[in-house]
């Protein structure tokens, strides 16, 4: 990695590879969807990718090796989301 990621960052880099919308990644963490629209935006300059399939690409790069990207996946299975007010 270019940079190193925050804590928001790293939570929010796993919800993107476990599938989750901003909008659902913004309700499940009660932020604002503009709020996850930055952090993805911040994420995707700090890893150097364009888009969400290049950032769940370089996460299972990451992480395969690891031996943790199956609890961390495990963690983030699909749950509903907190609605947002």
């Amino acid at each position: 990695m270019k940079h190193s990621l925050s804590q928001r960052e790293r939570q929010v880099w796993n919800f993107i590879a476990a599938g989750y919308t901003n909008k659902e990644i913004a309700c499940y963490l009660s932020r604002s969807h503009q709020t996850i629209r930055n952090i993805t935006r911040n994420l995707y300059l700090k890893l150097g990718v364009r888009n969400r399939a290049q950032a769940t690409a370089h996460f299972y790069q990451a992480y395969y090796h690891t031996g943790i990207l199956h609890r961390i996946l495990k963690a983030f299975k699909r749950r509903e989301p907190r609605r947002q007010k």
